[in-house]
């Protein structure tokens, strides 16, 4: 999956920030399949992935993912 993400990055790595700015990010979405043989198979790249804290795993997990620190 590393490998996969990393290529699909330098794919795209020119268009990332057109604008140049400074201090700001960007999310993204990668969804994998994983088959019967253990293949892995990209999806899909979101450039808009959902980051609802719909559940008590995520509510962990996202905060930690974006920096957010809760109190």
């Amino acid at each position: 999956m590393k490998d996969i993400i990393k290529i699909s990055i330098n794919a795209g790595k020119d268009k990332f920030n057109p604008y140049e700015r400074k201090f700001c990010f960007e999310l993204f979405g990668f969804d994998f399949m994983i088959d019967d043989a253990l293949n892995v198979w990209l999806i899909e790249i979101n450039t808009n992935p959902s980051i609802d804290e719909s559940n008590d795993l995520l509510k962990i997990l996202i905060p930690r993912m974006i920096g957010k620190i809760s109190v």
